[in-house]
């Protein structure tokens, strides 16, 4: 889908994640999306990126604002992290798409996260293990905080301000009780399928989860209609880089992501030999 006045796509990400990046990247530029940046945690990721990608190098961004040393056993300081660099962020762009590393992209639908009337719209978490569990049990869904959209508004800044400010360190379990729990939450008549929220004057919207996927097991993914972001599910104690792997959305060359691939075109093969007899 060719996008009217393309909306920027910013990711984050240190050297631990190196080849997830790259892997991000491959699968942007095959799209020939151009309007992104990778906010680089540390300045080993930036120079791997621009030995990389040369051509784009001046997309992989290393200062003050964006360093930050992410300790895995400690990470409920880089979520609060976060939210501090997604309103500063806003406050430098019209509007903007932030997108998880392991979000990938296999068509550019940049134009569905601009849902008429709406301020930010999240990926729709519908599989029974959406974080927060509590509001998954409540509401039948979870906004995802690895994959949304944001224009910016006066409200929805003053709404970043609350987000930043709330104790509960983990940053989607935060947005989801703010938005949830909190009083003055007001759900719309849905427009088009879409869900929306309005609360204390920012209209939040959930994408449709059949083209911006969050799928936890393989069998949820629909690998044979390949379209939209998917953005599938790391289990506790898997890696990132099996996990695309195992959902066919590895790119850069191994003999295992390979021998996936030409797994996927026999099956492929052998589905449409079925539906011709």
């Amino acid at each position: 889908m060719e996008t009217h006045n393309p909306l920027p796509i910013f990711a984050f990400g240190n050297m631990r994640f190196a080849r997830v990046a790259e892997n991000w990247l491959i699968h942007i530029l095959k799209l020939r999306i151009n309007e992104f940046k990778v906010f680089c945690h540390d300045d080993d990721l930036q120079r791997f990126l621009a030995h990389r990608f040369p051509e784009h190098s001046e997309k992989f961004v290393f200062n003050s604002e964006t360093a930050f040393e992410i300790d895995p056993t400690n990470l409920s300081l880089y979520f609060k992290f976060r939210k501090v660099l997604f309103r500063k962020l806003l406050l430098n762009h019209t509007e903007y798409i932030f997108s998880d590393l392991d979000a990938i992209w296999l068509s550019d639908v940049r134009n569905t996260f601009r849902e008429p009337g709406a301020d930010m719209v999240l990926q729709k978490v519908v599989h029974n293990f959406a974080c927060p569990l509590d509001i998954r049990w409540k509401t039948g869904y979870t906004g995802c905080l690895g994959l949304w959209y944001m224009k910016k508004t006066p409200e929805l800044l003053d709404f970043l301000i609350q987000f930043i400010e709330d104790k509960e360190p983990h940053d989607q379990v935060s947005f989801n009780r703010i938005l949830f729990k909190k009083e003055g939450a007001k759900q719309l008549p849905d427009k088009k399928g879409h869900v929306r929220i309005l609360f204390r004057g920012v209209t939040f919207g959930f994408a449709d989860p059949s083209i911006i996927q969050r799928p936890y097991y393989r069998r949820h993914f629909n690998s044979w209609d390949r379209q939209g972001v998917v953005h599938p599910v790391v289990k506790e104690g898997t890696r990132t880089i099996d996990t695309l792997m195992k959902f066919n959305l590895w790119r850069p060359i191994s003999l295992r992501s390979c021998f996936f691939q030409i797994l996927e075109a026999s099956y492929r093969t052998q589905r449409k030999v079925r539906k011709l007899k």
